[in-house]
């Protein structure tokens, strides 16, 4: 039977009896009972012990007896379920957990180098050293490998080499994946997306068709970063042809792909002897 149900029947019950229905004392009993069995103030559907008037939800529930008296699956009040008794709640405070809604802090919990009292003894520093007394742990508080950066800002405080200032100010530290923290122009930052950052010889980090990795092409960048502009064969050259004999036509067999034409060759082939300036596509025998 439902909450909603039992609740209006005994909503009923006076108006039931009142017009003389087919209920009689004992069917009243019986809606009672079903309603709250053991009269201790719960419905017994949500009375975890629907025949005991001691145990129901909102009871005291003290801890240590192996009893759930107030029905939230726990002896005792623990909120966040690791087994250390709220704060007066417990049989004595050295088991009590000094935070019910945080199940990594109780009792016997290992304690981090922090500023959480993990094992609720009172203490932040415990077996870590705090030689300056303040009551933080050295680990946490002191600057240890001498950066400026205190060691809870610092994701190695034994290398003074990396720390979480971004000294250059080009939105990349140390700890992260700058590789010269003095150098603004430098970080491990891919800002263009091309899989490749300054740090790793990407030589203009704005631009999607700069990096060691490219192709260098005709367009007035130096491509491939290796301090030339359109070198060598760029894929989209142009074919030139050497041109010994200097009649403007080019050896078919001699040619270069360039962006402009190199000393000596042209942009047309076909001779057929470049040695002979007379014998070309020009001569009209």
């Amino acid at each position: 039977m439902t909450k909603t149900l039992l609740a209006l029947l005994i909503a009923a019950l006076p108006v039931l009896v009142l017009c003389s229905c087919s209920f009689d004392e004992g069917d009243l009993a019986d809606v009672y009972a079903v309603a709250d069995a053991d009269g201790d103030g719960s419905l017994t559907n949500e009375d975890c012990a629907p025949d005991d008037p001691s145990i129901y939800p909102g009871a005291d529930d003290p801890w240590g007896d192996d009893i759930d008296q107030d029905c939230d699956g726990f002896d005792g009040v623990d909120r966040d379920g690791d087994g250390a008794p709220a704060a007066g709640f417990g049989t004595s405070p050295d088991i009590e957990d000094c935070n019910d809604f945080d199940a990594a802090i109780h009792p016997g919990a290992v304690e981090e180098c922090d500023l959480v009292d993990s094992d609720c003894d009172g203490s932040l520093a415990d077996e870590f050293e705090d030689l300056d007394g303040d009551g933080e742990p050295d680990c946490w508080d002191d600057d240890l490998d001498g950066d400026g950066a205190v060691a809870k800002e610092d994701c190695d405080d034994s290398d003074p080499a990396l720390n979480l200032a971004d000294a250059d100010g080009d939105g990349d530290t140390t700890c992260a994946t700058d590789c010269n923290d003095e150098d603004p122009g430098l970080s491990g930052l891919d800002l263009d997306g091309d899989g490749t950052s300054s740090c790793d010889l990407d030589c203009d980090d704005n631009d999607t068709e700069v990096a060691p990795s490219q192709v260098e092409s005709c367009d007035g960048k130096d491509n491939d970063c290796n301090g030339e502009i359109d070198e060598g064969s760029p894929s989209d050259g142009l074919t030139w042809y050497a041109d010994v004999d200097l009649d403007g036509w080019g050896d078919d067999a001699a040619t270069q792909v360039a962006c402009a034409a190199p000393e000596g060759l042209v942009a047309m082939g076909g001779d057929c002897d470049d040695g002979d300036a007379s014998l070309n596509l020009d001569d009209a025998d």
